[in-house]
């Protein structure tokens, strides 16, 4: 019995150890990411392109993907600048969440195309376009590349982009719901028969990824239209574990991803309440 505990003991340590260091790897890959875009953001979307592109693309990528990375890039980083690049409240460019997102979608499994939804992903929300002109700068330009790529990135993007609302909870809430519904469109039953695409999974993933740089992030939001810092990080923290901690442990039992995004997050969202309470976190938990 004793050395079955041990054993047991043991392995859940090395379990634990290997999570830390996946997580470490990650979040040195991500401040590799913020430091790249800080360094070279003023200097255009080309020096953009040659120094990121090493992290998104590979020897195997087509010709098609690292086109849709470059258009991707250049999109978002004109829209940022277009906005005077107002930035992150982290101090960062406003470019880095999504470089960041892009890459924690990537490594979750979405690869080519999702890339490129990962850049775009906050662009027609956050952007100053008319949702026509929109629609028309990304078909357009993706389309050239491949037929069809740009409706398909069209669609992503679209159901990632909140409609807007003056409550940050049900502007959150009611995202997810639009997602669920637009898994269920036209559009997803035909990407789902021709390719076999679980669009909603897909869809989580991306939330996935969106929601780990802002939770990496949340001690620096701070007071906003008449709401405090506190108040806005609380709003994250229950959006998180309400909404996004299910979806994380869903796609950790359908993934065979050694680090665990269910765990992740849930330790951090753990972290933030321990810390907004004034309270001292635990240590990790060995699962």
């Amino acid at each position: 019995m004793v050395s079955i505990e041990l054993s047991l003991n043991i392995s859940a340590g090395m379990y634990q150890q290997t999570q830390l260091r996946l997580r470490h790897n990650l979040e040195n890959r991500l401040d590799m990411i913020r430091e790249i875009v800080s360094a070279t953001f003023n200097k255009g979307p080309d020096a953009l392109i040659k120094e990121l592109a090493p992290l998104y693309l590979g020897v195997n990528s087509s010709d098609a993907e690292s086109s849709a990375f470059e258009v991707s890039v250049t999109i978002a980083h004109g829209i940022h600048v277009l906005q005077l690049d107002q930035g992150r409240e982290s101090g960062h460019s406003g470019l880095v969440h999504p470089a960041e997102v892009a890459y924690v979608a990537k490594k979750l499994g979405l690869r080519g195309a999702h890339t490129a939804i990962g850049f775009l992903h906050d662009t027609l929300e956050d952007g100053t376009s008319t949702i026509t002109d929109y629609r028309n700068l990304i078909t357009s330009k993706f389309n050239s590349i491949q037929n069809g790529l740009g409706n398909y990135i069209l669609f992503y993007v679209e159901g990632l982009s909140a409609k807007k609302h003056d409550d940050l909870l049900q502007k959150k809430i009611g995202l997810i719901e639009q997602i669920k519904q637009q898994a269920e469109g036209r559009y997803a039953k035909i990407l789902r028969k021709v390719l076999g695409e679980d669009t909603l999974l897909n869809w989580k993933k991306h939330k996935v990824a969106d929601s780990l740089p802002n939770l990496l992030d949340l001690e620096f939001m701070g007071s906003k239209e008449g709401r405090s810092g506190e108040d806005r990080q609380r709003v994250k923290i229950y959006f998180a574990e309400e909404y996004i901690l299910p979806i994380a442990e869903e796609i950790d039992s359908n993934s065979k991803n050694p680090l665990s995004y269910f765990e992740y997050l849930q330790e951090l969202i753990e972290a933030h309440k321990c810390r907004i309470s004034g309270q001292q976190a635990g240590k990790p938990k060995v699962y």
